[in-house]
């Protein structure tokens, strides 16, 4: 014998409907204006052996309904005392349990008994979940905006579209690069992925050091440091030197070259009439001499004006 019906909106719990002729019935009636919910489940016990229970479970599918009639029959061998519970869940059947409601009555010996149970639950969206609360009871973080709810996409949108607590899982997330200096260039190697820039990371990958501020690809090669500074694969190519750069007292750069200032390891841009200063000044070629020198013929350099 199947111990629920479901027949023009009506549910018949405990028994069935012509199990026992003019057999008395409690018409439930279950409302739920407040919200959405995905599923209904009727639970009618004995209050007298609270063992005795059966229960039924309703999928609400019209959004537009805001209550569901149902009728419990009660079975032979149970008293005619019974316990009758509401509860409503969140999408589904098996979501969360939102709301429930409680009556206890007395089934009559024929005809038809009421009891009203009344489920109260916040929606204001409208989008089925109930929001968030203290209580624990719905899932919507966000109950203002119907495009936000467990189980919608996440996006790269600045909100937590599914609820997850952020937006890790969401799509269309770039990449950053890991810069452990801090000079706007990272590790290529070491991308992190994200919606929005994390601390620490740089927009521009390409940094061959990233122990070193100053080594990155915008940077120049000033220095005579046998590093790489640029980051391009080269050490020391601007300036294009003949040999090794050991000391600066012994830098010479190459026939037709440009050359420029050098002190201590360190070039600065500059003329060919310029002068090329070690721990001691010397000329940079062989005729004219910066300020104050004398040029290879015994007279005073022009570019001091002097004569």
């Amino acid at each position: 014998m199947r111990l629920f019906l479901l027949a023009l909106g009506m549910v018949a719990l405990c028994g069935c409907r012509g199990a026992e002729a003019g057999a008395g019935a409690v018409r439930v009636e279950i409302f739920y204006a407040t919200f959405h919910p995905g599923c209904l489940t009727v639970t009618a016990l004995d209050a007298e052996d609270v063992s005795r229970t059966e229960t039924q479970q309703l999928t609400v599918e019209d959004r537009n309904s805001d209550a569901k009639t149902v009728a419990v029959f009660r079975k032979p061998d149970w008293s005619r005392r019974l316990q009758v519970i509401a509860s409503a869940h969140e999408g589904s059947c098996s979501g969360p349990e939102v709301a429930t409601s409680t009556r206890q009555v007395e089934v009559p010996p024929s005809g038809t008994t009421a009891v009203y149970l009344d489920l109260r639950a916040e929606d204001l969206d409208g989008d089925g979940f109930v929001k968030a609360s203290a209580s624990g009871k719905g899932t919507d973080c966000d109950d203002t905006d119907a495009t936000v709810y467990p189980g919608a996409p996440e996006t790269c949108d600045g909100k937590d579209s599914n609820c997850s607590g952020d937006e890790e899982d969401a799509s269309g997330k770039r990449g950053y690069y890991v810069d452990a200096d801090g000079d706007g260039h990272g590790d290529l190697s070491r991308v992190v992925m994200a919606c929005t820039q994390p601390a620490g990371t740089a927009l521009e990958p390409g940094d061959c050091d990233d122990t070193d501020w100053t080594v990155h690809p915008a940077a120049f090669e000033l220095r005579c440091d046998g590093k790489d500074d640029n980051c391009d694969g080269r050490v020391d190519e601007q300036f294009l030197l003949g040999s090794a750069c050991e000391t600066e007292a012994r830098l010479r750069g190459r026939p037709g070259v440009r050359r420029g200032w050098i002190r201590r390891g360190v070039r600065q841009l500059g003329d060919a009439g310029d002068v090329v200063r070690g721990r001691r000044r010397r000329r940079a070629r062989r005729h004219g001499g910066g300020p104050g020198l004398r040029g290879a013929h015994g007279r005073e350099g022009r570019r001091g004006g002097l004569r």
